[in-house]
């Protein structure tokens, strides 16, 4: 009996390669939340960094630098768990294998480009302030701003104030969201979006809240970049 049992011990150990055994060690997906179709964002995860799928790379003059890994699992196709927490590695549906590469004048913090694909943070728990997370000092050719969902209703900042608007944005303190609505944030009275359009013609986005004083990243304006917003907004739609 005791040689059976050490006989199926050693089937099950060789039935599948190292590689196998450890990917699932590493990344259970027994839950008692598992079962449904999850409906995954292009996403991938590598150094401790979450980031979306941004843009399409096109005839954009993204050059690619060095390699800084590559795509360990493809959760859309192995995990249906929703408290599944993301790992260095995964991407949603990238191919395993699949190279990243940081981008050629820009921080491997901000932005990385694999499948095709330009992919920007959405989070990374180390960033202090906007300028920890978006790569742009320098590199933003104009800014445009408008409200809510009207995207017919643009204007465009006076070009003499890109540069100070761009780096008092980029000195805001990351505190988080919830940790803004903790503290007891006032009322958003009016919503605003902000674009910095850069130099190579892709951008970056964030969305003002007006009398909330936040911005959607989880970060406070701060008096100087209230004021000049205050006096943009104001001046452009009477608010």
């Amino acid at each position: 009996m005791r040689k059976l049992l050490f006989v199926i011990f050693l089937i099950l150990l060789t039935s599948c390669t190292p590689f196998e055994k450890a990917k699932n060690i590493l990344r259970p997906v027994v839950s008692s939340n598992c079962g449904g179709i999850i409906d995954w964002v292009d996403f991938l995860m590598i150094n401790d960094i979450h980031y979306g799928a941004e843009q399409q790379i096109g005839n954009q003059s993204m050059q690619k630098g060095k390699k800084l890994g590559e795509v360990q699992y493809r959760v859309a196709d192995n995990v249906t768990c929703t408290d599944y927490q993301t790992k260095n590695g995964d991407a949603a549906f990238l191919q395993e294998g699949t190279e990243i590469y940081e981008i050629q004048g820009y921080s491997e913090k901000f932005r990385v480009m694999a499948g095709g694909k330009v992919y920007e943070v959405t989070e990374n728990h180390k960033a202090k302030t906007i300028e920890d997370l978006y790569d742009i000092k320098g590199k933003v050719a104009k800014i445009i701003i408008f409200r809510d969902t009207h995207d017919q209703d643009i204007r465009t900042i006076d070009p003499t104030k890109v540069e100070r608007i761009t780096n008092l944005f980029l000195e805001c303190e990351l505190i988080s969201l919830p940790e803004i609505y903790r503290r007891g944030v006032p009322k958003t009275t009016f919503q605003y979006f902000m674009e910095f359009i850069l130099q190579d013609g892709t951008s970056v986005r964030t969305m003002y809240m007006a009398g909330s004083e936040v911005f959607s990243r989880g970060a406070y304006l701060g008096p100087e970049l209230e004021k000049e917003l205050k006096a943009i907004t104001m001046k452009e739609w009477n608010q």
